[in-house]
């Protein structure tokens, strides 16, 4: 009795929740997976992630560009706005350099700093946007647990992901109208439900592996 009202005071009842829910577990799963992948992708079972390892990559490029984006203006902001540029302009144009308060110029400097920031990240954003394919994304997320061979994703996302869904109320999930964060929990969801039923039936007629995964 006292577990079902435990389990009843754990239920999401509002689409926000749900949502805040979805873009929190894909924040501390997405740390987890990229911190793991780099030793994983170059070790002994490389070839067992490499279906996954080209699809997100193919999905994370267009962050790389951003952020590229973003320190490439940020740079080019603080140093075409530093004392040394102006001079070496002036240099070259033959001009007189004029006496500048060094104190002042610092000062100006760091003022400077909060907008050559925020520039550059808002034109970082704006490249990844522009190259990447939401719809790919989504679909690549949503097909992720049925990758061939081996996945990371299956570890860090498909046991956070299942206990949000199995939270949430399923009153709610019928009444949310059509929307893409929630359409994509219950597709991934139940792929990871389907990986896992897949590989149970596998085990059976294989000799006992423990619980790796064997796709």
């Amino acid at each position: 009795m006292e577990e079902d009202s435990q389990a009843k005071m754990n239920k999401i009842i509002t689409a926000d929740d749900a949502k805040s829910g979805f873009w929190s577990i894909v924040q501390s799963s997405l740390s987890d997976l990229m911190a793991e992948a780099p030793t994983v992708w170059k070790g002994p079972q490389a070839d067992d992630y490499a279906t996954e390892r080209t699809m997100i990559q193919r999905n994370y490029t267009p962050i790389y560009w951003g952020i590229g984006s973003s320190l490439i203006v940020f740079a080019t902001f603080r140093i075409t706005g530093s004392q040394q540029y102006r001079h070496f302009l002036m240099r070259r144009r033959n001009l007189p350099i004029p006496l500048e308060d060094p104190t002042e110029a610092a000062k100006n400097r760091l003022m400077s700093l909060p907008i050559d920031l925020m520039l550059s990240l808002l034109i970082g954003v704006s490249a990844t946007l522009f190259n990447i394919k939401t719809t790919v994304l989504q679909k690549d997320f949503e097909t992720a647990p049925l990758v061939q061979g081996k996945s990371l994703v299956v570890k860090h996302f498909c046991p956070p992901m299942t206990h949000l869904h199995h939270r949430i109320d399923p009153g709610l999930l019928r009444k949310i109208p059509q929307d893409n964060t929630i359409e994509s929990l219950k597709a991934f969801v139940n792929n990871c439900k389907a990986r896992e039923e897949t590989e149970a039936a596998i085990r059976v007629d294989q000799p006992p592996r423990g619980n790796d995964q064997i796709f």
